[in-house]
């Protein structure tokens, strides 16, 4: 069966070669990633090699989805392109949650990222503005809140997992490895 996997950025920096891991199944960049991408192009070292390869095996590769169909017609390739490229063709909106209030939003992809800095008042906030078909994922490092106001009980994320864990429709998923390095997983516990 056929599956699709959503790659952090991390992951393409830690192996610029982890899409080619997924050879039979389908690789979604979050717009995040590629923004991210892009701007470690302007810096120098290690990381900007591992970005240059990971951006080469996005241009050549057939099964990741980013972007819109190519111009050859076949609507299972993509080409890369940029954040840019994505949010002003249309294909990308990227709004507030000051927003989304009094909104419906059916048959809809949604990535809400860094989701252990919202309230539990926000999550719900996304939530209750699904409509039918639309699919929400929520990522977030439960130890690595900016808030002083939350902390890891607390927090949007927290309080979802909690709320949803027993959910027929609701799946978790708790990576308990770094991607980033030995030193940054150390520094996670200690710090």
């Amino acid at each position: 069966m056929k599956k699709s996997f959503v790659l952090d950025t991390n992951v393409l920096i830690h192996d610029p070669e982890a899409i080619l891991q997924f050879v039979d199944n389908d690789v979604i960049l979050p717009i995040t990633v590629i923004e991210e991408l892009d701007k470690l192009k302007r810096g120098n070292g290690d990381a900007v090699s591992d970005e240059m390869k990971s951006v080469r095996y996005l241009k050549s590769g057939d099964k990741v989805f980013v972007g819109t169909p190519n111009e050859h017609g076949d609507d299972k390739e993509t080409d890369y392109r940029s954040a840019d490229f994505l949010i002003e063709s249309g294909i990308v909106h990227i709004e507030p949650l000051t927003y989304i209030r009094g909104r419906s939003l059916p048959k809809r992809f949604l990535i809400i990222d860094e989701a252990q800095n919202l309230r539990p008042l926000d999550v719900k906030t996304i939530i209750t503005r699904c409509g039918e078909g639309t699919k929400v994922v929520f990522t977030g490092d439960l130890e690595q809140i900016d808030s002083p106001f939350l902390d890891a009980a607390s927090n949007g994320l927290a309080h979802l997992i909690n709320k949803f864990i027993q959910e027929e429709n609701f799946c978790y998923l708790n990576l308990k490895q770094s991607a980033r390095s030995v030193l940054a997983e150390r520094a996670a516990e200690l710090l």
